[in-house]
């Protein structure tokens, strides 16, 4: 009789962005059998991933449309590519990395890989993403005054419209913040009080998932990840029932050396993103949450 492989659970690495997402999920996928996914559900990409287009940025999938993004989800991770979109890549390169990415996602299903979802942007769908497809999930978190400065070095503004268009997610996880979420939509404020209102919310729901159920959902502050990367990410592996190999080691040193700097500079480096008056409202502004994951 032909034995059966049962596949391991996929992987998802969610929480704000800007808080090392993109770096815990690589240095993860590094391990054997891995295959590393970007961001589905952000609208950037979410038109070539899922088929969705004019997706808002952490939209909540609602009762009224989960049998759409069931069935793309499902083509998704099972590497049946979803959709060859003419207007994913520039046309000089279009036909030649479309293709080539769909051969990689069919390689890697019939390598029987299991899949890592990196997307902070699917942070308001981890109880929907684990009940369909019972994923393992890391949470990362970042220091507001990090985060904050992080988006003002990038000037990276939100337009907080996307969340009053989603009644699903004010009347939810973020009807704490309601108010402050439709006086921003209408007024927008300067990017550090935007930044202490995105970093406030997506705290909350993070802290709020990891609350629900910490042995599926795996905790960790960037900064902890940053100080000692080695010890750390060893232990996520093996939280993750995922393999350590020599391979992992060379990519973490690898990653520290084409960065310029060492991982553990990202701790400060807030400092001096931000002057004195800045990092006063941060400190004000995020206290609530902030004192109890940084205490000072």
């Amino acid at each position: 009789m032909k034995s059966i492989v049962k596949k391991a659970a996929p992987i998802l690495v969610t929480g704000s962005h800007r808080s090392g997402s993109t770096w815990v999920g690589e240095v993860l996928a590094s391990a054997p059998g891995v295959f590393y996914v970007h961001e589905p559900l952000n609208p950037t990409f979410s038109p070539h991933y899922l088929g969705a287009e004019g997706l808002p940025y952490f939209y909540q999938i609602s009762p009224s449309d989960e049998e759409v993004f069931h069935t793309a989800f499902d083509r998704l991770l099972s590497g049946r590519f979803p959709r060859l979109d003419t207007h994913f890549f520039r046309p000089e390169r279009r036909y030649a990395t479309r293709y080539l990415h769909a051969v990689t996602f069919r390689w890697a299903a019939l390598r029987r890989k299991r899949i890592l979802l990196k997307d902070p942007f699917a942070l308001f769908n981890v109880r929907w993403i684990e009940r369909h497809y019972a994923t393992r999930t890391v949470l990362l978190l970042r220091h507001p005054c990090a985060f904050v400065a992080s988006l003002k070095v990038k000037n990276w503004t939100f337009d907080f419209r996307q969340w009053t268009e989603q009644p699903t997610l004010l009347e939810g996880p973020l009807a704490s913040f309601r108010p402050q979420i439709e006086a921003a939509a209408l007024q927008p404020p300067d990017i550090v009080e935007q930044g202490c209102l995105l970093w406030n919310c997506l705290t909350r729901e993070t802290l709020a998932l990891s609350k629900d159920n910490p042995e599926q959902r795996l905790l960790r502050r960037h900064e902890d990840l940053c100080t000692d990367p080695e010890t750390a990410f060893r232990k996520l592996f093996h939280e993750l029932d995922l393999a350590w190999t020599p391979s992992t080691q060379r990519f973490l040193l690898r990653e520290a050396v084409s960065s310029g700097r060492p991982r553990e500079n990202l701790l400060t480096s807030w400092k001096q993103r931000l002057d004195a008056t800045e990092i006063r409202r941060v400190q004000t502004a995020t206290a609530p949450l902030a004192e109890s994951l940084y205490p000072a």
